[in-house]
């Protein structure tokens, strides 16, 4: 994977944990939701040494770069994923209700109404 795919995977992933913990409910949402909470409360520099060492020791020999690049991904991930949660839930339930009636699907809704309003709040 090139430098230019860590940023996009990385994007991908939060984004995919936030509507796990908005959109599904049940198994799913306490599975992100429980992931997420372990992860803000592990120290990054314990995730980096678990990420490098740990699958050492384990007989798994991986690159310093993957390991640290993963790491960190995963990391940030976690933070970035509760910001786009927050920012879902601040589009005004009236754009969710003008959006239905239109008779947009869930997906409709995500993509040309919510989301594009969740990344200007999510920016400010």
């Amino acid at each position: 994977m090139t430098e230019v795919g860590y940023p996009v995977w990385l994007a991908v992933l939060h984004v995919i944990a936030a509507l796990a913990l908005i959109v599904w409910s049940g198994l799913l949402r306490t599975i992100a939701g429980s992931s997420i909470l372990v992860i803000q409360s592990i120290p990054v520099l314990m995730i980096l040494f678990m990420s490098y060492y740990g699958l050492t020791l384990m007989g798994l020999e991986i690159p310093p770069l993957l390991a640290a690049s993963a790491s960190l991904a995963i990391y940030v991930s976690a933070y970035l994923a509760e910001i786009w949660r927050g920012a879902i839930q601040a589009v005004p339930y009236q754009q969710w209700e003008a959006s239905s009636s239109l008779a947009m699907s869930r997906a409709q809704q995500y993509r040309h109404i919510i989301l594009p309003q969740a990344l200007r709040i999510s920016l400010i």
